[in-house]
Order: structure tokens, then sequence, then C-alpha cells
């Protein structure tokens, strides 16, 4: 099982949208503090390919300062 998921500073801002098999295990607590991430969000859950799938659509329109793959706002709505 793969989780669609989103990282939130302490104010709800948003910081990533990420995929992984292991939410409690995906950052240490050292790494979330390095992005200011306060928590992580679950969206949904499903198979590593509709999260992929989904995690690109968002972080292409949406994307948060952590994403930083090549895709990230490439379609940008300016919301």
């Amino acid at each position: 099982m793969n989780y669609l998921y989103v990282l939130e500073d302490a104010n709800g801002g948003y910081l990533k949208t990420g995929i992984t098999q292991d939410p409690a295990g995906r950052y240490s607590a050292r790494e979330m503090a390095a992005m200011g991430a306060d928590r992580m969000r679950v969206l949904t859950r499903g198979s590593r390919s509709d999260m992929l799938d989904l995690e690109k659509w968002i972080v292409q329109r949406w994307p948060g300062p952590f994403n930083k793959e090549t895709h990230a706002g490439k379609m940008n709505l300016g919301l």
C-alpha cells in the first residue's frame, strides 16, 4: 500500500506533496524540523502507480517549496 501525503508547517502552510509506503517512518524528527514541517497529513492510499500519478498532477499545479521534481510547477495555475 502506498500513501499520498502533504507536509504542513505549524500554521497549516503547505510544504510538500509526496508518496510513501510508511508514513510514520518516512521522515525523522530532524528531517521534519529542517523543513519546518509540523505534521504529515495522509490524503489517500492506493497502488504506487495511482499515487505517483496523483502526486505528479498535484505537484505540477501546486508545488510546495520542498517539491524539487523537474515537473514541479510546470502547470502552475497561480491559485
